[in-house]
């Protein structure tokens, strides 16, 4: 996490809110979330326009009865409760949040509907769940991480270290369980409104400490990921969910806000494992990668030793190659006893074997 630089300049945009906010007469609906004309005026030059990081939640027990580590990694963290935050946000007053937060004696302070607000330990864990304590890493003061070496664990990641582009540090590389985990922290932990492939400095150190349990001071870190936000023209806001919740801790009034509220495209299901490119082969989760490779990458229920993992992998692919040659010999049969290939208008292809659901406990 790069400090922010105060003395970077913003760049002002002009929108359709510009003219609404700058003239008196309207101005006079913004005075139930500003203070001052000054406050106005920053956000309607620097916030108006801004977008808000897609909030995303995940139910860590659903992909725990999966196999998968990660969901251990970050209850160790502290994180269950920060990473299920449910409930709907305040686009506009995350807005008026980022537009008024600033960094004071290493408090974030802001002001939303004229009420003070000040992010401290007590709030962080009352809000979010988060641990006391842990330590402070950012890409500038990385060598506080203990063994971490940004080429070497990104090259520890990877499903064929010696076959990737090592300098191009991106996630699509990665084994299944760290892919995940980069993942996670591109759309939670360290939300940013894309490139959520290209794997930072800062997502390789978070991931190391998670697998290390190393912990971390995560109030540290979301605060210096709001202000890095908020200081960027560029950047969408991320944490709205948390945000929102800081908000209602806080008591402000919000029955005259607009109100946003979690739908399907916003949890992190086993659909993202799909899109991914995973498959559920009885009971173990694998990457397939281009059509003819052999499966690699594999995850699934926690067994005695990897020689038995490494085992059931072979034994899977045998089947595999099994059905798919006894499917082709009935094709030939079937074929074989049809019109000739000329009289026929579209030839079915080789019929290839089917997708098997993992059949996940209900959470």
């Amino acid at each position: 996490m790069a400090s922010p630089n105060p003395n970077k300049r913003i760049k002002k945009m002009a929108t359709r809110d510009d003219k609404k906010v700058s003239s008196g007469g309207q101005s006079s609906k913004y005075n139930r979330w500003f203070s001052s004309e000054e406050h106005i005026n920053r956000y309607n030059n620097f916030f108006s326009f801004r977008k808000i990081v897609i909030p995303k939640v995940i139910s860590l027990n659903q992909f725990e009865n999966q196999g998968f580590d990660f969901p251990e990694f970050l209850k160790f963290q502290g994180l269950q409760s920060f990473v299920e935050m449910e409930g709907g946000f305040y686009p506009v007053l995350v807005k008026v949040f980022y537009s008024n937060a600033r960094l004071e004696n290493s408090k974030i302070i802001t002001e939303v509907k004229k009420k003070k607000i000040v992010l401290d330990e007590n709030v962080w864990r009352e809000v979010a769940g988060l641990k006391s304590g842990g330590l402070k890493v950012s890409d500038l003061n990385a060598q506080e991480l203990r063994g971490f070496d940004r080429t070497r664990v990104y090259r520890e990641t990877l499903i064929n270290p010696d076959e990737e582009d090592k300098d191009r540090y991106l996630a699509e590389g990665m084994k299944v369980e760290e892919r995940l985990i980069s993942v996670i922290i591109a759309l939670l932990l360290m939300p940013r409104g894309s490139n959520h492939e290209q794997v930072t400095t800062d997502d390789l150190l978070l991931l190391y400490a998670l697998k290390n349990h190393i912990q971390l001071d995560w109030g540290f870190i979301f605060k210096q990921t709001i202000i890095k936000a908020s200081m960027n023209s560029d950047a969408q806001l991320p944490y709205a969910i948390m945000v929102s919740r800081v908000i209602d801790h806080f008591g402000i009034d919000v029955s005259n806000e607009s109100t946003v509220f979690l739908k399907k495209r916003n949890r992190i299901t086993e659909s993202l494992l799909h899109r991914m490119g995973l498959e559920c082969v009885q009971g173990i989760w694998i990457s397939t990668g281009d059509e003819g490779e052999v499966p690699q990458a594999i995850v699934g229920p926690i067994p005695p030793s990897k020689s038995l993992i490494l085992q059931r992998v072979e034994e899977v692919i045998a089947l595999q190659k099994s059905h798919q040659e006894e499917n082709r010999l009935k094709f030939d049969v079937c074929y074989s006893s049809v019109q000739p290939l000329s009289t026929i208008g579209v030839v079915r292809p080789y019929p290839q074997p089917g997708y098997r659901n993992c059949g996940s406990k209900a959470v």
